[in-house]
């Protein structure tokens, strides 16, 4: 089954996450995003550290602010009255504060944590000069302060199973404290009104931008919140025939920025289209304009190579550069069911493989000398790996932040024909054995049990469960620690699974990611629906997104990008800064002469095309 052209229905993914007051009992801060585990030891708030909504420089802020109003409180008061101050005070540091913190409209301006009617009247009677240094500079506050029972209206919530000091001993409220660990996401929407937005990546250039290439032709920049810039970074649609009718495998398929490419302004793409004499996928050299940093120079194209295909389909497509600072390239078997050329068994080919070139020498680029058949006079020296059917997306691992362990793997997403799709991690010489095998079983038995240097997959998954792995990303971003160290891939009708690795065997585990609850999701702003994934995409923070579409071509703008956050757990904001954005053109939210809401970009006509798209495909 080709990545684009799986186009049967899928099941839901299970949700990890009951319904017991799902919603309103969901950890969350002020800012409307989940509780963290802070870094450092606290004298105040140390309650709030292992879960809670106070970075290390809030929480010194507040000590100063406690001890500022226990200082002016009356010596007669001082001691009694200081344990009050600092359990109001750390309030904004609970994993609830954005429901203690909750008031109707006529309560809005109530910037004062949701006291409980006993705990509130004990706290006025018993030290009131304490309630005016806490209620200082609301003139609301203080005037209800002075009439009785005003204070504690004032200060009371809308959802009083919220308020302090009772929600310390709620039972529900509790277990969803502990739930916070469950592996479950929502989809942030960042962009749409796209045309099969096909890959997303960063140039690794501190920008915070990222490159969004559309099938047909064209390179968009987005910034980190989603705003798209006017002019795409680079448009080759005069320069290629586009992709007709649905589930096309033609057109621009990857780009990949060179590890200098802050310096020098180059970069890689790969594309294919039409001759005279059948379909051919190019490699090509660019650079960025010498006069804005957001445009290719489209007078330049070094040609690196021209490999012709055979058949319209199985293209590969991918395109990246290793930590070792060589281009990867991969190349499908060249199409056809069940690769009727044998292409990917055959070395003199360049099919059904894996390059590694050296763009950095040599004319139009250089071998590297550790090549594993370069010494092999019935091979090409460009081969890295073969027996390979459709690699589709692939990843390199950036490696365990702290230790180190891992950087510099591959990890391979292979497109199955018709029972199994793989996850592999790219070995130097492997034979990842198609067309004899196909996940774990053998397709061809003519070939099945002669292949020489044979890897296996590290996880395979049958099409009852999806139908084309589109690929993925092993997970090593800040803001989502339960989703650190997983490889997160996705299957183009949609589910996402995860892999983790056991460090003492080596061996990887897989089960699906399930999606919470539709309504969790919606109370932060996100969803969980979606449609056809054409890719796993990765900024240069480590964040994830989905690139998906309602209707896989690539001449209506149906295509939308989210990305995975997990709306239970997130880290410590102040340890994962988003980075900062430098552009030298406008930024536009008009995108094809419309005004649009940034960063969601949303269509008026989606509902209107896609009942059109369907009658036609």
């Amino acid at each position: 089954m080709s990545v684009i052209s799986a186009f049967l229905v899928c099941g839901c993914l299970l949700s990890l996450i009951d319904g017991t007051d799902g919603i309103n009992a969901r950890p969350q801060c002020r800012d409307s995003k989940p509780p963290f585990t802070s870094t450092g030891k606290r004298t105040l708030c140390a309650e709030y550290v292992s879960l809670g909504c106070c970075t290390d420089d809030a929480a010194s802020r507040m000590l100063d602010r406690y001890e500022d109003i226990v200082d002016k409180l009356p010596s007669a008061v001082r001691n009694k009255c200081a344990p009050f101050a600092r359990q109001v005070l750390c309030q904004a540091c609970s994993p609830y504060a954005s429901n203690l913190y909750s008031r109707d409209e006529a309560h809005a301006g109530v910037d004062f944590p949701g006291l409980c009617p006993a705990y509130c009247r004990r706290l006025v009677e018993q030290c009131k000069p304490l309630v005016r240094l806490l209620a200082a500079g609301n003139d609301g506050l203080l005037a209800a302060l002075e009439s009785d029972g005003a204070f504690c209206e004032a200060v009371s919530i809308n959802d009083m199973d919220f308020c302090y000091p009772d929600l310390l001993r709620n039972e529900v409220l509790e277990e969803r404290v502990n739930a916070s660990s469950e592996n479950c996401v929502c989809l942030q929407p960042f962009a749409s009104g796209l045309k099969n937005p096909l890959m997303l990546r960063s140039p690794a250039d501190d920008t915070g931008r990222v490159f969004v290439l559309e099938q047909q032709g064209t390179a968009l920049i987005f910034d980190v919140n989603g705003t798209r810039l006017t002019k795409p970074f680079f448009d080759f649609t005069a320069r290629i025939e586009p992709p007709k009718g649905p589930a096309s495998e033609l057109g621009f398929l990857g780009i990949a920025f060179h590890p200098t490419f802050r310096d020098n302004g180059r970069f890689f793409v790969v594309y294919n289209n039409q001759t005279d004499d059948g379909y051919t996928l190019r490699v090509s050299e660019m650079r960025v304009s010498a006069k804005d940093t957001n445009r290719a120079d489209h007078s330049f194209e070094r040609v690196i190579l021209d490999v012709p295909q055979p058949f319209a389909d199985h293209n590969g497509g991918e395109i990246l550069f290793g930590t070792d600072g060589y281009l990867y390239v991969f190349l499908g078997d060249g199409g056809g069911e069940g690769d009727p050329y044998n292409n990917a068994q055959n070395k003199s080919v360049l099919l059904g493989k894996v390059l590694r070139i050296d763009v950095d020498s040599g004319s139009p680029y250089g071998i590297p000398p550790d090549n594993p058949f370069v010494n092999d006079d019935t091979a090409r020296p460009e081969i890295y790996a073969y027996g390979v059917r459709n690699m589709w997306r692939a990843d390199v691992d950036e490696g365990d932040p702290l230790t180190g362990k891992g950087r510099g793997r591959i990890f391979c997403g292979e497109a199955g024909e018709s029972l199994y799709e793989e996850v592999n991690i790219l070995k130097k010489g492997g034979n990842y054995g198609w067309s004899g095998k196909e996940g774990y079983e053998c397709f061809k038995e003519k070939h099945c049990h002669d292949i020489e240097q044979e890897v296996l997959p590290i996880y395979v998954y049958n099409h009852t469960m999806g139908k084309a792995i589109v690929g993925g990303h092993m997970y090593r971003g800040c803001r989502n620690p339960n989703m650190m160290g997983r490889f997160i891939f996705a299957d183009f009708m949609g589910p996402l699974f995860s892999l983790t690795e056991d460090p003492s065997s080596g061996e990887w585990a897989g089960e699906p990611v399930s999606m919470c609850k539709k309504e969790v999701c919606a109370a932060a702003g996100m969803t969980v629906e979606y449609k056809f994934v054409l890719s796993v995409g990765e900024d240069g923070d480590g964040e994830m997104y989905l690139l998906t579409t309602e209707i896989p071509r690539s001449d209506i703008p149906l295509g939308k990008i989210y990305k995975l956050v997990d709306p239970f757990r997130r880290s410590n904001p102040s340890m994962c800064h988003p980075t900062p954005v430098e552009t030298t053109t406008q930024h536009d939210n008009k995108i094809n002469g419309g005004e649009v809401t940034m960063p969601t970009l949303l269509l008026s006509t989606l509902c209107s095309l896609l009942t059109l798209a369907m009658q036609h495909c």
